[in-house]
């Protein structure tokens, strides 16, 4: 399986079109070193190319357990992938805005009130806020900061919200960089 999954790969990155692996993890993957070393086999499986990491228990970002998960991605050369999403949940995680990698990662999933019950549409039915986006904007300027380069990936996928929202994002971004002297 893995050689088609490379093998199907291999054009876009030829054509130099693959901006990473996401390496996105089931909400029952719980931080411990079985799933590290998971991970980091996983990771290797797919290098050369960059690989991105979604994690989502809540686990990797307990107390000082978001200082441990940033620093195992860091050392592995992962890129973090910062969420936003609904919280409370068992699957929640924390937006932690950090690069780990010179790639960082952004993925929007909205806040829609039906995350834990409803089905794939109702969990991404989601309209980002004008608020919202000036505001995640600025955060992103920051993180792009942090990095070499910045993917910016929506999720709220019900619809074409999604291209919505990332065109109002896209507008925004210039007016949230700070001014160059």
């Amino acid at each position: 399986m893995w050689n088609r999954f490379r093998a199907a790969l291999e054009p876009i990155a030829a054509a130099d079109r693959l901006g990473a692996v996401l390496l996105q993890f089931p909400p029952w993957l719980a931080r411990g070193e079985a799933a590290r070393r998971r991970i980091a086999e996983l990771a290797a499986r797919c290098r050369p190319w960059r690989v991105a990491v979604e994690l989502r228990h809540a686990s990797w970002f307990d107390g000082t357990a978001a200082v441990e998960t940033l620093t195992f991605l860091s050392e592995q050369g992962l890129s973090y992938v910062c969420v936003d999403m609904p919280q409370g949940h068992s699957s929640s995680v924390p937006p932690i805005l950090v690069a780990t990698a010179e790639l960082a990662v952004v993925r929007f999933h909205g806040h829609s009130t039906a995350w834990a019950s409803g089905d794939k549409q109702e969990k991404f039915r989601y309209a980002y806020g004008e608020q919202e986006l000036r505001g995640w904007a600025v955060r992103l300027t920051e993180l792009g900061e942090q990095s070499t380069e910045l993917h910016v990936l929506m999720n709220n996928c019900c619809g074409d919200q999604a291209q919505r929202d990332a065109a109002r994002l896209a507008e925004l971004l210039p007016e949230a960089a700070p001014a160059v002297p």
